[in-house]
């Protein structure tokens, strides 16, 4: 995973992310909460928040929801986009603002 930073570093320049960027409530909100079994958020530049599946025995291995500055998201598997018009998408609101909306996507993934 390249372009990972670290909340833990003390120095918002290094990482090239804005503390104060209206996606970090809701990475600390995240980071605060119990997820399903083994998905974790990372922040990656843009500021972007990404959900991933970190088991590799899980259906939804290689599985990644992308949330965009704009708390749009979308969602690939192994790299590949899950195609807009998937069900998944009708069945959730288009931006994810609330930790629960997230936690309610996690869960009707796996």
């Amino acid at each position: 995973i390249t372009q990972i930073f670290s909340m833990a570093d003390s120095d918002p320049t290094i990482q090239g992310i804005d503390v104060n960027h209206e996606l970090m409530p809701l990475l600390r909100s995240l980071r605060s909460t119990v997820l399903p079994v083994l998905w974790f958020c990372v922040v990656v530049e843009g500021p972007r928040l990404q959900l991933m599946q970190c088991s590799k025995r899980s259906t939804m291995a290689d599985t990644t929801v992308h949330i965009e500055p704009s708390f749009h998201y979308h969602i690939s598997v192994q790299g590949q986009p899950l195609l807009p018009t998937h069900k998944l998408y009708d069945s959730h609101p288009s931006c994810l603002t609330a930790t629960k909306e997230i936690i309610d996507l996690l869960e009707d993934l796996e």
